[in-house]
């Protein structure tokens, strides 16, 4: 069976998204400077492999080093299944921050729906692309991601984990940062207009795969992500909720198309674009994919590659124009 794909090498669409936050990040590490004279302490939460997170650390830290000389130390936080030697070897690398003075990194094994650090440590809280993700799996019947189900019930099931998750989130947040600490988040959303998200394009080529009996009604159901991509609704909601504990700094919905798509809109090579996005998608799927087959290693394999291959001709034959979606978010911590 072919080894799981290194998540560092297609996640530019990612790195994309996330390099807008980096003005956001430069701001909230001059704020960070104000409240503490000692050393400047941010989490970067659901740092993966570390690649995105080594080069937007870097650049901020760049700027700020011009004026502020304060000590900072990085802490990576991810699972303790994650790839801890990889995101080693990016941060000592040229991508990475330790290269400039007076700045540090380690790294905590545990999942982010729990404390990562102790009381009032944090001066920033950082994450891009990691609080869509559920503590626990919302089942739909007709999707794969419960919050794109056309059942009411099974929406309704999921935006109201959707927000049970995120108040906690938020909560240990509060508990890690210091009074004035601030939170920068960029996290999947729904759209606000009607360009194809990159989950739908995952659907279609799910839909189309059971469609042609290539899987079982039980694969086709077995298949599933536990995402929730929240709506403004459902953020407004959220922050009412939190506002004795946060100030909204600021909130903003954001739509990124893929580096892949623009290099498509100039050289327009339909197959160069098709195979970048498979390879974009292949490590964010195939562990639930694979899972959710019950066959042999082969035909599972076999099968996982008809299904990226099912991903580019649903590209091809559609709106090539796909997107992701984000909430931007910063919050500060009332005292």
């Amino acid at each position: 069976m072919q080894a799981l794909v290194d998540y560092n090498k297609s996640s530019d669409w990612q790195l994309k998204a996330a390099s807008s936050t980096i003005e956001d990040l430069i701001s909230v590490f001059r704020h960070a400077a104000t409240l503490t004279n000692s050393t400047i302490v941010a989490c970067d939460y659901g740092s993966s492999e570390g690649l995105n997170s080594a080069k937007i650390f870097s650049s901020a830290i760049q700027t700020i080093r011009a004026t502020i000389q304060t000590p900072i130390h990085i802490i990576h936080n991810d699972l303790p299944s994650n790839n801890w030697n990889k995101l080693a070897s990016v941060l000592y690398s040229n991508d990475g921050y330790l290269k400039y003075p007076d700045t540090y990194s380690s790294s905590v094994a545990k999942s982010f729906f729990e404390r990562v650090v102790p009381n009032e440590t944090l001066h920033i809280a950082f994450s891009t692309s990691s609080f869509q993700y559920l503590s626990k799996q919302v089942v739909s019947p007709d999707s794969i991601e419960a919050c794109l189900s056309e059942i009411p019930e099974i929406r309704a099931q999921a935006s109201e984990q959707g927000e049970a998750d995120m108040l906690e989130i938020l909560r240990l947040r509060y508990e890690e940062l210091v009074p004035g600490g601030r939170c920068v988040f960029l996290i999947h959303c729904m759209p606000d207009e009607g360009k194809m998200m990159h989950a739908e394009l995952l659907s279609k080529a799910h839909n189309s795969l059971f469609a042609k009996r290539v899987i079982t009604e039980e694969e086709y159901k077995s298949f599933k992500r536990p995402n929730h991509y929240r709506t403004k609704t459902e953020w407004d909601r959220i922050f009412s909720k939190v506002s004795s504990q946060y100030k909204l700094v600021s909130y903003e919905t954001k739509s990124f198309i893929s580096p892949f798509y623009e290099k498509f809109l100039a050289d327009g090579d339909q197959e160069g674009y098709a195979n970048s996005i498979k390879n974009f998608f292949r490590p964010l799927t195939q562990a639930a994919f694979l899972k959710s087959i019950a066959r042999s290693p082969e035909e599972k394999t076999e099968i996982f590659e008809e299904f990226l291959n099912e991903i580019g001709n649903q590209l091809l034959e559609g709106d090539p124009d796909v997107r992701i979606w984000y909430s931007s978010i910063i919050l500060e911590k009332i005292s």
